[in-house]
């Protein structure tokens, strides 16, 4: 079995590292040959860049399914519960630099943290995922802002080929697109661009791309999505999207869709959205987000359902691919 090597991030004098970066040059390596998880707890504070905060390169590093690079909160710290009014203790990524995690090592695991406040004037992204057998669980993403680019919270790219990468238990919340002097940029939630992916148990919300061109004579696109899929080997089950907008001061300029896959041979079902595009027989669609959420305020947007929630027991029963919920808790129950 494999020796799990365990370093402390944060800003206690007693901590291994003081940045995800300082972790990832020290840790980079051929874990399969050390026999090794190499694992980066996080303090629950806030942990804030002015440049990417992490760039997980494969360079010298090798993992595979069971000797794997970890990201998750250190013992002490909570984590992400699916509230964004609440995340005190949880350890909080933050950088002016419009870049979060950049994550190209197969096999890496992200659990437990919050991406918040990340602002840019060009494009924007929160995670990137460019390989294969990736798990992403239990994060949340906020507050991502950026201009005349696209603004993604999740982008799988396309090198995940090979092995499943499992998308579980997060909410992407506040992901804005602004276009000034320029007529491109998309707000997109969740954006799969290739590899076999399975996307599970999500909540995307708010997500709004607005155009502020008023002059010129080309038309200014505006474009929002929650989920877009563009790749056959996706599977999207119980996940909800809400809030999907896009305004533009020139007319005719703007689309918004809750879920949009450009593949028929996706397999999306038992999902819910505010609009018609949760596609599948067993979805639910135009339903209501003040008849299902805790808190729908974009600045306190709190996943949890209300006890008389439609989505309530509609789900895909997937005991053994998502046997918890965000909190933690057991699930089917």
């Amino acid at each position: 079995m494999a020796s799990i090597i365990e370093s402390h991030i944060g800003s206690d004098a007693g901590d291994d590292y003081s940045t995800l970066a300082s972790w990832w040059a020290a840790k980079a390596k051929d874990i399969v040959a050390t026999d090794e998880v190499q694992v980066a707890l996080l303090r629950g504070e806030t942990h804030s860049a002015t440049t990417l905060i992490l760039n997980m390169a494969t360079g010298t590093a090798v993992t595979d399914g069971t000797r794997y690079y970890s990201i998750k909160p250190m013992t002490g710290a909570s984590y992400f519960s699916g509230d964004f009014d609440s995340l005190t203790g949880v350890p909080i990524l933050t950088t002016t630099f419009g870049r979060g995690i950049y994550a190209y090592t197969p096999f890496t695991h992200i659990e437990g943290i919050c991406i918040n406040d990340i602002t840019s004037t060009t494009a924007g992204r929160g995670i990137v995922i460019d390989s294969s057998g990736a798990v992403f669980e239990r994060n949340g993403i906020n507050g991502l802002q950026g201009s005349n680019g696209d603004v993604v919270g999740l982008t799988v790219a396309t090198s995940n080929t090979g092995y499943a990468m499992i998308i579980r238990n997060n909410c992407f919340n506040n992901i804005y697109a602004v276009t000034v002097g320029k007529n491109d940029g998309r707000a997109i939630g969740m954006h799969i661009r290739g590899g076999d992916t399975r996307i599970y148990n999500n909540t995307i919300s708010n997500i709004y791309a607005s155009s502020n061109i008023t002059t010129g004579a080309s038309t200014a696109t505006c474009i929002a999505y929650g989920i877009l899929s563009e790749v056959n080997s996706c599977i999207c089950y119980n996940n909800i999207v809400c809030f999907v907008s896009a305004t533009a001061v020139l007319t005719g300029a703007t689309t918004n869709k809750c879920y949009l896959t450009n593949s028929a041979s996706a397999t999306i079902d038992y999902n819910a959205s505010d609009d018609g595009t949760a596609t599948g027989i067993n979805s639910l669609i135009n339903v209501s987000p003040t008849s299902i959420f805790t808190d729908i305020s974009l600045n306190t947007f709190d996943c949890h359902l209300l006890s008389t929630a439609s989505g309530i027991d509609q789900g895909m029963d997937l005991t053994g691919i998502v046997d918890t919920d965000v909190d933690g808790d057991a699930r089917p129950q």
